[in-house]
């Protein structure tokens, strides 16, 4: 399990990575519009996530502008480890 967390953040972060030169340079084609639209919706998904498990992260004193970046760019695996180990 631990290298299938390990993968996906990996994945995530070169994401974002992605995400941001596309910003700065973008993508030929179709490309451009994929990926700016899948990062938009990415954001917009952790941000509701984070809504959702902010109680539970406020509990365990993870309410940090770190926390609340991390939780944007990794979602669940960030906070489900976090609960884990508090539980």
């Amino acid at each position: 399990m631990k290298i299938f967390n390990k993968l996906n953040l990996a994945a995530l972060y070169a994401f974002w990575v992605a995400f941001v030169v596309n910003l700065v340079m973008p993508f030929p084609g179709e490309w451009n519009t994929g990926v700016l639209y899948i990062g938009l919706g990415l954001l917009a998904v952790h941000f509701i996530e984070f809504i959702l498990v902010f109680k539970k992260l406020k509990a365990l004193g993870h309410t940090s502008v770190k926390d609340f970046v991390l939780v944007l760019l990794v979602g669940l695996f960030h906070w489900m480890p976090l609960l884990r180990k508090a539980g």
